[in-house]
């Protein structure tokens, strides 16, 4: 079952789109959701699904920039587990180890990682 977020705001979809060619406006309320935590425990989502490792770590950048900048408290990133990946999980390791860097440059308090979703907090 998937749970939606909020819709995102209006200036926050003008930049996801702008920064995600290839994504129509009218599927930006799509990339937002969540398929474990209903969507009150966090306030902003994105779903690395389909993208590739270097894509998927510019987007994480974006967003916690994103967050910082609107004062968000609690992010969530759905990587996924990387089973439909030919050689094993890419997206999971390397949001872990960008996270990392984060938290130790202070700009993250922490982070949990479960079945390829990650919380993160501000």
């Amino acid at each position: 079952m998937i749970h939606r977020s909020s819709a995102p705001d209006p200036e926050l979809e003008k930049i996801y789109v702008q920064h995600s060619p290839r994504i129509k406006p009218s599927l930006v309320g799509e990339a937002f959701h969540t398929p474990i935590i209903p969507p009150s425990h966090y306030q902003k989502a994105l779903d690395l699904h389909g993208y590739t490792k270097l894509e998927a770590l510019q987007k994480v950048e974006w967003l916690l920039n994103y967050a910082r900048q609107k004062k968000l408290q609690r992010i969530r990133i759905i990587t996924g587990k990387g089973l439909s990946s030919p050689f094993g999980p890419v997206l999971f390791p390397a949001v872990k180890t960008a996270l990392l860097q984060e938290k130790e440059r202070r700009k993250i308090t922490h982070f949990t990682a479960e079945e390829g979703v990650f919380e993160v907090f501000l």
